[in-house]
C-alpha cells in the first residue's frame, strides 16, 4: 500500500506539472494564432493587443483542471485604444476577470462571429493543435513518474 501511495503522489504531482505546461503551450499558441489572424479581415476591428494579452489559464483549486480563456472586455479595449492614441507603447495585460458584472468579454464574438463581423477563431484551433500532441506526451510523463 505504501508503494501505491508513493506512485499515486508522484503521478499526481507529475499531472499538475503537465497541466500547467499544457496550459502555457495553449496560451502561447492561442496568442500566436490571434496575432496572425484576428483583425486582418474586413470587419473593421482594429487590434490593440488587449485580446491577445488577455488569454489566460484559469486553474481549478486542486490544480487538476485548466481552462484557457480570453479575458479582455470591451472596456479594456477602449482603454487600450485611448492609450495608443496618446502614444503609450506598452498596454497592460488583462489576466483577471473584470469586477464589472456587466462586462462584455468580446473574445467570444471574435471566436464565433457576431452580427456582420466574421468568425475569426483562435481558441479552438489552438486547443486542437496543442491537444494533438499532448496525449503521447502525457503517457510519457506518467511512465516517467511511475518508474
Amino acid at each position: 500500500m505504501d508503494e501505491f501511495n508513493r506512485e499515486y503522489a508522484r503521478a499526481k504531482a507529475a499531472s499538475k506539472i503537465f497541466i500547467r505546461n499544457a496550459a502555457a503551450e495553449e496560451v502561447d499558441e492561442a496568442q500566436k494564432i490571434e496575432s496572425q489572424k484576428v483583425g486582418h479581415s474586413k470587419s473593421g476591428y482594429v487590434p490593440t493587443g488587449t485580446l491577445q494579452g488577455s488569454i489566460t489559464p484559469q486553474f481549478s483549486e486542486d490544480g487538476m483542471k485548466v481552462s484557457v480563456v480570453p479575458l479582455a472586455t470591451a472596456e479594456d479595449a477602449e482603454k487600450a485604444r485611448k492609450q495608443i492614441s496618446q502614444g503609450v507603447k506598452k498596454i497592460r495585460k488583462v489576466n483577471k476577470p473584470s469586477k464589472n458584472e456587466d462586462a462584455y468579454y468580446y473574445g467570444t464574438a471574435v471566436e464565433f462571429g457576431k452580427g456582420r463581423n466574421p468568425k475569426e477563431p483562435f481558441m479552438k484551433p489552438s486547443g486542437e493543435k496543442v491537444a494533438a500532441h499532448l496525449e503521447k506526451k502525457f503517457e510519457d510523463t506518467m511512465r516517467q513518474a511511475l518508474e
